[in-house]
């Protein structure tokens, strides 16, 4: 209900603005859509006369569902008109008639007013199975053929054998020289994201004291994530707008899952920050809950890649 709350009032903040031309529509592309098959939304923006997009990638106006996973999309290009094309990519993983993840678009009215933010009307999918219907009947299998091992097996076998004692042996003397700074690696690659959960708390314990500053907080955890893409080196400036870091980001992460997760939570400050979108208290604690669970995961996997790499 919070989800339909909020998408309601950005609707109805751009139905007002009546006067002005300016629309977002996304269509999905003909053809038959499997589980997990990416799908393909060509995205239109309109402008008026004098109006200009702050950014040119549309994102999903707040986290998708489970069971929907947003791929990415293209830097939207304008044509002779002024009007602005691009695509937008989604998997989904349930079957039936799927909601689209409403899309969104900031752009600014006029240069003298604030950001406004462009979404579009809801749009659906039908997902059908890998699985033809009903239960069709094995095709007949024939059995394997009894073929007997070649002569030169057991030499084979041996040489394996051998290979794999020099790897055991080599492997335990790089171990050996290499344990005393393992720990320290480990220490160093998850200390950036250890501070950032520490300060998340803080926030939270400030937050449900007040029982107010919602836009304090979503800015305060954008603040937060930037300074965290920072010092653990997956990001060479906390100054880097969103579109930027949907550049970047997805080159550095450890999964491009991830990566996802952050541009949703760097967008939905933005919209506050910049759109004047106003969530309620408990949408916010849950924005600090979802940015926990994403830093929590990074700071395992930290802890995980820098003993593979050590090995």
């Amino acid at each position: 209900m919070l989800r339909v709350a909020l998408i309601a009032g950005i609707l109805a903040g751009s139905i007002a603005g009546g006067a002005h031309a300016q629309s977002l529509t996304v269509s999905i592309r003909p053809g038959k859509v499997l589980l997990g098959d990416p799908v393909i939304a060509d995205v239109t923006a309109r402008l008026d006369s004098g109006q200009e997009l702050v950014d040119r990638v549309p994102r999903p106006l707040i986290p998708p569902p489970d069971g929907v996973q947003y791929l990415g999309g293209d830097s939207l290009r304008a044509d002779r008109d002024g009007t602005f094309h691009g695509t937008a990519r989604f998997a989904f993983y349930r079957l039936g008639n799927q909601p689209v993840p409403t899309l969104a678009l900031l752009y600014r009215p006029r240069s003298d007013q604030p950001i406004d933010t462009l979404v579009h009307q809801p749009v659906s999918i039908t997902v059908s199975g890998l699985a033809p219907a009903g239960s069709p009947q094995l095709k007949d299998i024939r059995p394997l053929a009894d073929i007997g091992p070649p002569r030169w097996a057991p030499l084979i076998v041996l040489l394996l054998l051998v290979l794999a004692g020099v790897l055991v042996i080599a492997r335990t003397m790089r171990r050996e020289r290499t344990a005393s700074g393992t720990t320290v690696t480990v220490i160093q690659a998850r200390a950036p994201f250890n501070k950032a959960l520490a300060e998340l708390d803080r926030l939270e314990a400030q937050a449900r004291g007040r029982g107010d500053g919602v836009p304090e907080l979503y800015s305060n955890v954008r603040d937060l994530l930037r300074a965290a893409l920072v010092d653990a080196g997956m990001v060479g400036s906390a100054s880097l707008t969103t579109p930027e870091l949907s550049e970047v980001l997805p080159r550095t992460a450890a999964a491009s899952e991830g990566a996802a997760r952050m541009m949703q939570l760097l967008t939905a400050g933005d919209l506050v920050r910049f759109a004047a979108v106003r969530p309620d208290r408990d949408a916010a604690l849950d924005h600090l809950a979802a940015a926990r669970r994403l830093l929590t995961e990074w700071n395992q996997s930290a802890r995980f890649e820098v003993a593979d790499a050590v090995r």
